[in-house]
């Protein structure tokens, strides 16, 4: 009877560990996918990848954060097409470095268990603009000074994803003003 209740004991302890696990690998996955796509977007513009002759300004990845229960979290790889058709310098404004309809190559929707909860002030937006790539948070050049960005630094951008079920668990990404893509 004791062996009986110690293993019934053990198999519940397996099973509360095994879903936590399994939320964990989730979390991690989902990371992991956010993280090739906005790679991909960098890859894509340093190689300029155009499609049937189109002027394209350069790529980007765009994050929806909209309610935890909404399906529709989810990220949108873009190109950036210029407003006039023909010129994409920015001294010109003619591209707006932000996603706008009709620009989505690829969008992927997170899984049901996760979703974005980044902070409201971080970017949605990340678009790279060749040569170097250059990069844009939110439309916004990233500058290491403050004084050449209107008193703000935009030195890099975080993208959280959390837990549905616990949005005390998350993991983080990080995209800084070079283009270099980390996790924690």
């Amino acid at each position: 009877m004791v062996a009986l209740s110690i293993m019934v004991m053990l198999l519940g302890l397996s099973l509360t560990y095994s879903q936590r696990g399994s939320r964990q690998i989730i979390l991690f996955k989902e990371r992991a996918r956010v993280m090739q796509e906005i790679a991909r977007a960098r890859s894509l513009t340093a190689t300029l990848f155009k499609e049937k002759g189109e002027k394209i300004c350069g790529y980007g990845a765009y994050i929806t954060k909209e309610n935890p229960s909404d399906p529709d979290n989810k990220l949108i790889l873009y190109k950036d097409l210029p407003l006039d058709g023909e010129t994409c310098t920015i001294q010109q404004n003619s591209s707006d470095q932000e996603y706008d309809s009709g620009e989505a190559i690829d969008e992927f929707v997170l899984d049901p268990n996760v979703y974005f909860c980044s902070d409201p002030s971080e970017a949605t937006d990340i678009f790279f603009l060749p040569p170097k790539p250059d990069l844009f948070f939110d439309g916004v050049k990233a500058l290491p000074d403050p004084d050449l960005n209107g008193g703000n630094t935009t030195e890099q951008t975080e993208i959280s994803i959390c837990l549905t079920e616990d949005p005390s668990q998350k993991s983080t990404i990080t995209v800084n003003l070079l283009g270099q893509i980390s996790s924690e």
